[in-house]
């Protein structure tokens, strides 16, 4: 068991209110009482100048006036003091009762002392997230990788979750689909259409040539006209105008044989309405729809199923890991009864830490500081006010239980042997 060390012996002089105080502590608590500005905390600043290191320590520590100031702690093996003088200077000294003394005096004060057994203020005045991680260190309990974990599981089954939605929504839009009918084979009827298609545009050239025929035997039978005006009016010689004429005659009928075999080919072609084919292709087009329907309605049912028993898994899966994290809190260890803690909120007779008085918050907040369990013993409380009687015999008993002294600063107690200040000076009593 490690050795444990409280003050047997404070002095100070000339630290913010203090002039000149000796005090030899005879019990587990120590209470400072006196009205306001008196110099009572001034006393509890000084232990923590002493004991807590520079980033405690004001600019200017040292009395109005005065030039210099020191705080000086026995604590049986050894003895720890701190003197300031103006200009500003600090001197921490450390020595034991051999006479020796450490070679970095503040990291040996420091390896001594708890994170929060000195002020026990510290932990009621932290953030929340902070005060959280400290539960979390000194209870041991672990919950990081189970959160992890819940998270991670709950993340999947959300995701799930919307892919489920997302199937059962268009699993619905196929709740009313029309009986299943047999069709014609729509590749066969695609085939059919385009040879009746093609067979309809060499019917149409056939028409187009007629038409372009008949405009040219109109030209000829236009110039055949002319040129019989043209005989006429102008009496052009006989010979040549026979020899047009037999020539246009010519060439009106070969036109003429022409026009009447294209009529007799174009009489022998079939022509086709495609209203009707096209109206059988879209059946089929609708039955090879529907039965894709028939088949994504299936697809979705089975998948729908499918995901409801993996999302039945993960919520087994969250409630196995909601249990352990539960069992994990009921295994945790609390320094003081009615505390409780799941890693994320500090309860105590389940009122949340926050909204604790403040008496309850520096009962708690000083059962973790005497978890800490340093080598140095010593314990600031400042609201001292806010304790009642049986708050400060529910202190006085923890400080003896585990050996430790407790500094209650306050205006007023009933302890006969509270330490009076008045003045800067401990007043003697009448």
């Amino acid at each position: 068991m490690e050795q444990t060390y409280r003050i047997t012996n404070l002095q100070i002089e000339n630290i913010k209110r203090i002039k000149a105080i000796d005090v030899t502590p005879q019990k587990d608590l120590v209470v400072i009482e006196g009205k306001n500005k008196a110099g009572k905390t001034s006393l509890m600043d000084s232990i923590s100048y002493l004991l807590g290191g520079k980033i405690l320590i004001p600019e200017q520590p040292i009395r109005t006036g005065e030039k210099e100031g020191y705080v000086e702690a026995n604590f049986g093996d050894f003895t720890i003091s701190r003197k300031w003088s103006n200009p500003y200077t600090s001197t921490l000294k450390i020595k034991t009762a051999d006479g020796s003394s450490p070679g970095s005096p503040q990291a040996w004060l420091d390896e001594k002392i708890g994170s929060f057994a000195l002020e026990v203020a510290e932990l009621m005045n932290m953030k929340k997230d902070d005060r959280i991680t400290v539960f979390k260190r000194i209870t041991g309990l672990k919950l990081d990788d189970l959160k992890v974990k819940y998270e991670r599981v709950q993340d999947d089954k959300r995701l799930e979750a919307r892919r489920l939605e997302g199937l059962k929504k268009e699993l619905s839009t196929l709740d009313d689909l029309p009986e299943k009918a047999e069709t014609e084979n729509f590749d066969a009827l695609q085939e059919e259409r385009k040879k009746k298609d093609k067979e309809n545009d060499e019917y149409y050239t056939k028409m187009k040539d007629e038409e372009i025929k008949s405009e040219s035997l109109q030209r000829y039978e236009d110039e055949l006209l002319q040129i019989n005006n043209r005989i006429n009016e102008l009496k052009l010689t006989l010979e040549g105008a026979e020899k047009d004429k037999k020539n246009v005659e010519l060439f009106i009928g070969e036109s003429e044989k022409v026009i009447i075999q294209i009529k007799e080919e174009k009489e022998k072609m079939p022509t086709w309405d495609l209203s009707e084919i096209d109206e059988r292709m879209k059946k089929s087009n609708d039955a090879i729809e529907l039965q894709y329907k028939y088949k994504r309605k299936e697809t979705l049912a089975t998948d729908v199923l499918v995901l409801g028993k993996e999302i039945e898994g993960y919520v087994v899966e969250m409630d196995k890991i909601k249990k352990e994290k539960s069992d994990r809190i009921k295994n945790t260890k609390l320094p003081i009864e009615g505390l409780e803690f799941d890693g994320d909120v500090i309860r105590y007779n389940n009122i949340e830490f926050e909204e604790c008085s403040t008496a309850e918050r520096i009962e708690i907040a000083l059962a973790v500081a005497v978890e800490e369990n340093p080598n140095i013993r010593v314990l600031l409380i400042r609201e001292g006010s806010s304790l009642d009687e049986s708050a400060v015999k529910r202190v006085k008993k923890l400080a003896k239980e585990h050996n430790f002294q407790i500094w209650i600063e306050t205006v007023h107690s009933s302890d006969s042997s509270a330490i009076h200040i008045e003045e800067g000076e401990i007043k003697k009593g009448e």
